[in-house]
């Protein structure tokens, strides 16, 4: 497409529409555009429109063209004075493209005729002339197009009398103009034109022409026949019989037969057909052609013939340039030199010779006359080349045969029509679009190198997975260990992957609705590659077609961009329209909400969340924005978004590259084998490398490092095993390229490349770069110190005021920071990190210098800029349990080692000091990590006793939290000690060592020394428990299958059905196991845990070719289990294999009902099956006697893309009383568009027996967010009472769970039957009542009774979340709800505390029960009893008067069952106690309060001490002081 809305000119758009090559959203776009292009014209035919209007009548409906034409009609008629002549000229052009017959042209041939006549009796000879040729020109028009229904008497008859009288007028060209249209009179209405004949008899001619050497004429006969009447078309092939005219060409047979038909046609009337014809070869230019057409005729001897001739003749000379006149001079004397020629002009009147003359004068030819008599008289109307008026007159003069080359610049009608063509407008803006992102390389990548490569080059997917609603917060407490910081952990099975092609499939939506999610929130971290992402998305949308189905433009909005704009049409016209005159019509077309193929890519929504601007923030200022119904919108993950935001559809997280990824960018950035080889070993060998490099920005760091700095032997480069020692290296590879960009002088000199090389350690680097270094690490702290990762102009401003010296243009060029976007000016872009861990490094640095030099912390207050000061220590101790500077402090730790030991040491004590975690579990996980950044700690005694104590304390740790079921264990963490690990399963008792293999079995990677323990343990055979340790062992083994294949083998193998079964449950998630495992998987198929072995198989990336030969074989076992597994095992291979594909829909027909269940269970994985098998699974939804197989073969219909009105029809037939089968069948309708309250009740009013229909449609359209019609919601709830069948009470209550807001009417009816009803309906109705937003105050009431009355405990466990709206409830319900706390079961203890602290508030006596609880000695009381104080107690008050029992049953439920987000703390008189809600400063002061500290530390004390055994201190970890004394 080479065009644009700017220079889009009404001829191309004719032509692009008459193309076949223009595709289908183009065409119907230009359609649209002429459409309205005729409804401007037919509202105002102005004369800037008319030529326009004329040239796209041959591409219009036939609707617009009557529209068109009766315009033409409209503004001829209503000309006050002879109509302009270009208008005459565009009206005869537009006739000429009707290919129908056409009635009703009377009244603008009775207008021209009254111009003639007024023309005539004021004797206005030009006028009177012009006016002729057009009635002529029109004549000819309505001949070819067969125009009908003028009448003989009010139009024909007056026009012939006007034309008779003309005839014979003095002035030549009016004479023959007259007698001209007379002979086209004549032909309307029955007649055929020359044309018409042409094509009616000139099949045989043209099939001789085609004969001709067609490779070299090159030209297309059955033109004329598809041409006609469109003669401009055919005027067009005759200029091409005049560029290829060859004298061998004429002679030829077929040139021959065509030249001769043509002379034929023009012989059936004379003169008038003649012209006709012969008007084709002169305005085309094919005069040599002419010539044989010419000679010899029957109408040569017919003088009018040759006085039109002439007139066509001295039309071209006029209106053509030199070269065109020459060959009209050279014709006309070929003609003067034609024996008949001179023997007619002796006997010819006296037209002819007047004739002569004419053009002979015109031509200024006098040679011409030389032989022909005198002229008694001159003529008035003289076409002479220096009357510039006439000349221009006879250029204007109508000829709709020519085609139009002279279409003004402007095109009014095509631009004022554009503005109004929403269709036209949303094409030209796609275009816009297109060209916008696919030039100036704006979606390339940049890397760290500086160099820019194609995003299809090396970019590799990125890891989606969907995540569940609302567990960021879940999330965000948990970010506890570096791969969860980093988000590199293996998706967990609430987390499934997402294919980027599949992200807009329909899918099950909040609500339980199915449908296309057309509004995606992305999350990712920095540097996980978000915005690579949208750049993926964009690139692939436009070139490769991604989601053309659903999305017809994608525009990628950047955030960042919004902030100083103040409207979105402001923004789209700067970024995309910038200069086009149609820009703010093409920015209201993209806003248009009614637009639903436009996608909004909103990239960065926490980059402007907090930014304001006066009247409000930017991201209320672009709410609607956010708010649009087709929209993909990425931000970072925890990011606190706008109240007014509407839900999202679905919640994808961004996790960075897998393994298999992680090699595929490798081989595409790095060219060199043999450094591929090394970067990916190296990858390989250390988990803390492998874990950050799947951060994209952190790959490409590593690879673009390696050619310096990290190239070396497996020996050194085990001083990179940890994140400092990397980041070091890559610090200093990417210092040696910014010198050289920083333009860094050495002795005067300017450092070249080379020499940059030379400059190999942090302090050399910082001799030459100390300025810029210090900046970077200052700004890296000051964003730490006030949690920010952009620094915006304002930010920048008060660094450059602390430096003394402006900050962007060497922030630009260093590569530890990137702008906002490179296309702005710099001074309006922001800064970020290319990583949040290059932002913690260099804080780290920062840091590390001011601790080893004893200087103060500096930074700016954020909003004044003023200096802040604080000492390192003080800093230390405010923010060392602060979880956002847990990276900075493992940089910390890794910097000191490797500057300054003794400093490192300090470092640590300090961490010791106070404020210090009571309990130990925040304080060492913070020092775990701080160590695992230094390798090795033998070189130092006082490092090597801090590891010591350190390593004695994760210990206790691990089996505290194993033997409470403790969130986040410390031992799963890759930074926990492996030794510690291996101790305990060698040496530890039997639940040490199951505490230990737990642990293990959820790390991420393990050791070769750690895996031989483990195996060690599964080979023992003299084991206490031998069974469970083997299973927690198997579970080990079989998650590093790459460790030792014959293990995995032997776990498979073993004897137990506990331990076989938990290695296959770990084998589940490999997903490229080898052969050989595969085949021992395989052998267990028809064993207990046979469903667990087809999973392992089906969970296969790739299936080697013998293993699949072997499961089909195993498709035609005689044991049905087997089969039934192989089916299974098939999952994924059979939407690779036809032959696999072929074996499982044969299998659709076994006897064995499970086996067909598997097969349907497979079959789900195609959304588009074959016709014949949709209709093989369709009747066994229909016809099947399973409510197993109807919901299997359900499922399948449901995930198709589409399915035939046939099959849906049956889908409303649902057989049997499946609940679960017509919800099925309901979920494929809704996808359909089928489901809607009134074609339910339709439905519902011809079922015999509407039960479960009623049941299902309500539950539906309850999920769908759709009303039920009162007729079936009724029925639904009067299926709930005593007498009908239980599992109708049951599936109908389910239904009602659906409404949030149920009539009050009828939540009264259920609760007034709630005595009468089993207990199992009981517990439905309250579910109804649960999920309702609110209840009538007399259910509330009752409710509240049955708590505090006496009844059925297990009842009232399901009757308090049913109050969970109430937050005032009654003093007699909190007192029974507390009493219910002090049960330790989970049915009645964590429903009332949870009840409770949704209160408002507690009334003292309650907050006194709760303290009372803390006496029970039960941890699970003790915790619900801490959660309801920690809510509603004022701790700081009551804590220090409560007695030490009390403290006693709190800090025990914080050391065994800590809630989330908790840390307590002692700092000298003060204990410290914050929950991520609130916190609470309670003072220790007084000697009592130590004693009851002590008391309670004590107490705890003693109960690990129990929980660790007798033989702990056998184990060889350090003794640890007693948390009484470590505290006291």
């Amino acid at each position: 497409m080479n065009y644009t809305s700017e220079n889009l000119r009404t001829d191309l758009l004719v032509e692009q529409l008459k193309k076949d090559t223009t595709d289908g959203r183009e065409k119907q776009a230009l359609q649209a555009l002429v459409t309205q292009m005729v409804k401007l014209f037919r509202d105002d035919p102005r004369p800037s429109y008319w030529e326009e209007a004329s040239t796209i009548c041959e591409v219009t409906s036939p609707e617009d063209y009557h529209a068109l034409l009766l315009a033409f009609y409209q503004a001829i008629s209503a000309a006050q004075s002879p109509p302009d002549l270009e208008l005459l000229r565009c009206f005869a052009a537009c006739l000429r493209q009707s290919k129908d017959a056409i009635s009703g042209l009377g009244a603008p041939l009775n207008t021209l005729l009254g111009f003639l006549t007024h023309a005539t009796s004021f004797n206005e000879l030009e006028t009177q002339y012009c006016l002729l040729h057009t009635i002529g020109t029109v004549l000819d028009a309505m001949v070819d197009i067969k125009v009908s229904g003028i009448d003989k008497q009010t139009v024909q008859t007056p026009i012939k009398n006007r034309l008779e009288a003309l005839k014979g007028h003095h002035e030549p060209r009016t004479a023959l103009a007259a007698r001209y249209a007379l002979q086209a009179l004549d032909r309307i209405p029955d007649n055929d034109s020359p044309w018409q004949v042409f094509c009616q008899q000139g099949g045989t001619a043209i099939s001789a022409a085609a004969k001709v050497s067609t490779a070299a004429l090159n030209l297309d006969f059955e033109t004329l026949l598809k041409a006609v009447p469109d003669l401009r078309e055919l005027y067009a092939f005759f200029a091409d019989v005049a560029d290829k005219w060859t004298e061998r060409w004429r002679e030829s047979e077929g040139v021959k037969d065509f030249i001769a038909l043509l002379r034929g046609v023009s012989e059936r009337k004379g003169w008038y057909d003649a012209l006709r014809i012969s008007d084709a070869f002169v305005q085309s230019g094919a005069l040599a052609a002419l010539q044989a057409f010419v000679c010899p005729s029957k109408w040569q001897q017919d003088g009018l013939f040759w006085c039109g001739l002439y007139s066509q003749l001295e039309r071209r000379w006029i209106t053509s340039d030199s070269p065109a006149r020459d060959q009209v001079q050279s014709f006309i004397n070929w003609t003067l030199q034609q024996p008949f020629l001179q023997a007619m002009l002796v006997k010819s009147n006296a037209l002819l010779p007047c004739w002569i003359h004419i053009v002979a004068d015109t031509m200024k030819q006098p040679h011409w006359k030389k032989n022909l008599p005198t002229l008694k008289r001159k003529f008035p109307l003289c076409f002479l080349s220096d009357k510039k008026q006439y000349d221009f007159q006879m250029k204007a003069l109508p000829h709709e045969y020519q085609k139009q080359t002279r279409l003004k610049d402007d095109c009014n009608l095509l631009q004022a029509a554009k503005l109004q063509c929403p269709d036209a407008l949303l094409f030209f803006a796609d275009i816009k679009l297109r060209q916008y992102y696919t030039r100036q390389s704006r979606l390339d990548i940049k890397r760290l190198s500086g160099a820019t490569i194609p995003i299809d080059s090396c970019y590799i997917n990125l890891s989606l997975v969907e995540k569940p609603m609302g567990k960021d917060q879940q999330d965000r407490q948990g970010a506890l260990s570096l791969l969860q910081r980093m988000k590199q952990e293996t998706p967990s099975a609430d987390k499934k992957e997402v294919l980027l092609v599949d992200l807009f499939k329909p899918r099950k939506l909040p609500g339980g609705s199915y449908g296309r999610p057309n509004r995606i929130l992305i999350r990712g971290r920095a540097g996980v590659g978000k915005t690579t992402l949208c750049k993926k998305i964009t690139h692939d949308f436009y070139t490769n077609q991604l989601w053309a189905s659903d999305y017809d433009r994608i525009l990628w909005l950047p955030l960042r961009k919004l902030r100083e704009e103040y409207s979105l049409d402001q923004f789209l016209k700067k970024e995309y329209f910038d200069g086009t005159p149609e820009a703010d019509a093409l920015c209201r077309e993209l806003q248009d909400l009614n637009h639903t193929r436009t996608l909004f890519v909103l990239d960065g929504l926490d980059e402007i969340i907090h930014d304001q601007r006066p009247g409000g923030s930017v991201s209320e200022a672009f709410e609607s924005l956010l708010n649009r119904s087709n929209v993909i919108i990425t931000s970072r993950p925890y990011a606190v978004f706008p109240a007014g935001l509407e839900k999202y559809h679905l919640e994808i997280e961004t996790i960075g590259f897998h393994d298999h990824q992680i090699t595929s960018y490798v081989h595409n950035v790095v060219s060199n084998g043999t450094i591929r080889d090394q970067i990916k070993d190296f990858i390989n060998r250390h988990w803390i490398i492998k874990s950050l490099v799947q951060i994209p920005i952190q790959l490409d760091a590593v690879c673009f490092t390696w050619g310096e700095g990290l190239e070396q032997s497996p020996e050194e480069t085990e001083s990179l095993t940890t994140m400092t020692a990397l980041y070091q290296a890559i610090e200093i590879k990417l210092w040696n390229k910014d010198l050289l960009r920083l333009d860094t002088r050495v002795n005067e000199t300017l450092l070249t490349e080379e020499r940059a090389r030379l400059f190999r350690s942090r302090q050399l680097i910082k001799a030459q770069a100390r300025e810029d270094l210090e900046m970077v690490e200052f700004i890296a702290f000051f964003g730490m110190y006030h949690n920010i990762t952009e620094f915006n102009v304002r930010t920048r401003h008060s660094i450059d005021n602390h430096f003394g010296k402006p900050s962007e243009d060497n922030l630009r060029k260093t590569s530890f920071l990137r702008s906002s976007d490179a296309s702005e000016g710099h001074h309006n872009q922001d800064y970020y990190f290319l990583h949040l861990t290059f932002q913690e490094y260099f804080a780290a640095q920062y840091f590390v210098h001011r601790w080893i030099h004893g200087q103060d912390l500096e930074t700016l207050d954020h909003r004044s800029g003023k200096l802040i000061s604080i000492r390192p220590t003080d800093f230390l101790a405010r923010e060392k349990y602060n979880g956002r500077f847990d990276i900075m402090w493992r940089f910390v730790t890794g910097i000191l080692h490797s500057e300054d030991k003794d400093y490192l040491v300090s470092f640590l004590e300090t961490i010791n000091n106070e404020p210090r975690d009571l309990f130990g579990q925040v304080h060492s996980r913070l020092l775990m990590h701080c160590f695992s950044e230094i390798l090795p700690v033998d070189d130092s005694p006082r490092l090597m006793h801090l590891s010591k104590i350190l390593e004695s304390e994760l210990a206790q740790l691990l089996i505290v939290q194993s033997q409470y079921f403790i969130r986040n264990l410390l031992a799963s963490e890759m930074e926990f000690p492996e030794h510690i690990l291996s101790t305990l399963i060698q040496k530890g008792s039997t639940a040490q060592k199951k505490a230990a293999l737990g642990a293990i079995s959820n790390r991420s990677h393990i050791s070769p020394g750690l895996f031989r323990c483990v195996r060690d343990i599964f080979n023992s055979s003299h084991l206490d428990d031998e069974e469970k340790l083997k299973g927690l062992a198997a579970r080990v083994i079989c998650q590093n299958p790459n460790l030792s294949q014959q293990s995995a083998i032997d776990c498979i193998r073993h004897s137990s059905r506990y331990v076989s079964y938990n290695a296959l449950i770990k084998l589940r998630n490999q997903t490229s196991l080898p052969e050989n495992i595969l085949r021992e998987v395989v052998s267990v198929f028809n064993g207990e845990h046979g469903d667990d072995a087809s999973s392992v198989v089906a969970s296969q990336a790739n299936l080697p070719e013998s293993i699949i030969d072997d499961l089909l074989s195993l498709l035609q076992d005689k044991n049905g289990k087997i089969r039934e597994n192989a089916v299974h095992a098939l999952k994924r291979q059979f939407l690779l294999s036809q032959t696999v594909f072929n074996h499982i829909v044969d299998l659709l027909d076994d006897q064995d009902e499970e086996i067909q269940g598997a097969c349907l269970w497979v079959l789900q994985e195609h959304c588009n099956l074959p016709q014949d098998i949709i209709k093989k699974v369709a009747s066994q939804f229909e016809t099947s006697a399973s409510d197993y197989i109807v919901y299997m073969a359900g499922s399948v219909l449901e995930h198709q893309n589409t399915l035939p009105e046939s099959t849906l029809e049956q889908v409303w037939r649902v057989p049997g009383d499946s609940h679960d089968a017509w919800q099925k069948g309901f979920d494929i309708l809704h996808k359909h568009g089928l489901v809607s309250p009134q074609e339910c009740l339709a439905r519902f009013k011809i079922l015999k027996s509407p039960d479960r229909f009623a049941i299902a449609a309500t539950y539906k359209l309850f999920q769908y967010e759709l009303p039920p019609p009162e007729e079936i919601f009724r029925h639904c709830v009067s299926l709930i009472e005593p007498d009908a069948p239980q599992d109708l009470q049951r599936d109908a209550c389910r239904a009602l769970m659906q409404s949030k807001s149920l009539p009050v009417d009828v939540l009264r009816t259920l609760f007034g039957q709630f005595d009468q009803l089993s207990q199992n309906i009981k517990v439905n109705i309250l579910g109804i009542l649960q999920n309702q937003k609110a209840l009538p105050h007399d259910i509330m009431t009752s409710l509240c009774s049955r708590i505090a009355g006496e009844g059925d405990q297990t009842l009232k466990s399901w009757i308090i979340p049913a109050l969970h709206t109430h937050t005032e409830l009654p003093e007699n319900v909190l007192e029974a709800l507390i009493v219910l706390v002090g049960d330790d079961s989970l049915w009645n203890g964590d429903p009332a505390s949870d009840l409770l602290c949704q209160q408002t508030s507690l009334p003292s006596k309650i907050l006194d029960s709760a303290v009372a609880l803390l006496s029970s000695g039960k941890f699970k009381v003790n915790y619900n009893a801490a959660r309801i104080l920690m809510k509603h107690a004022d701790l700081e008050k009551q804590v220090p008067r409560w007695n030490s029992h009390f403290w006693v049953g709190l800090f025990r439920a914080f050391f065994f069952q800590p809630l989330e987000g908790l840390l307590c703390s002692k700092d000298r008189d003060y204990i410290y106690i914050t929950t991520t809600e609130r916190s609470w400063k309670i003072s220790i002061k007084e000697e009592e309060q130590r004693y009851k500290l002590k008391a309670a530390l004590e107490a705890i004390q003693g109960d690990l001490d129990a929980l660790l055994g007798d033989k702990w201190n056998e184990l060889g970890f350090a003794t640890l002081p007693r948390k009484s004394e470590l505290h006291g």
